[in-house]
């Protein structure tokens, strides 16, 4: 059996995470986040980016949701009602 892709950003794909009871919220719009699958992400806007260089710096976990409307602002009636926890696994 081959190894998995992207061995070189050292993720264990196995590695059990301890969950934190409370999580930043990201939403993506347009996007799905399967279990143990990276997902590239552009985000911007000062408060998403701040979001992810906060959560970077702490657990590297955050709550990633389908955003079903676009906008600039937060609705949290806009978030599918099933999410992701979501580990950053790199910045650039």
């Amino acid at each position: 059996m081959s190894n998995p892709p992207f061995d070189d950003l050292n993720l264990v794909q196995a590695q059990e995470i301890s969950i934190p009871e409370s999580l930043p919220i990201l939403p993506i719009p347009g996007g799905v986040l399967f279990p143990s699958a990276l997902l590239p992400l552009a985000v911007s806007g000062e408060p998403w980016v701040q979001l992810i260089d906060d959560a970077a710096l702490s657990t590297r976990l955050v709550g990633v949701f389908f955003r079903k409307e676009e906008g600039n602002g937060f609705d949290p009636l806009s978030l599918g009602q099933t999410g992701s926890v979501a580990q950053i696994a790199r910045l650039s």
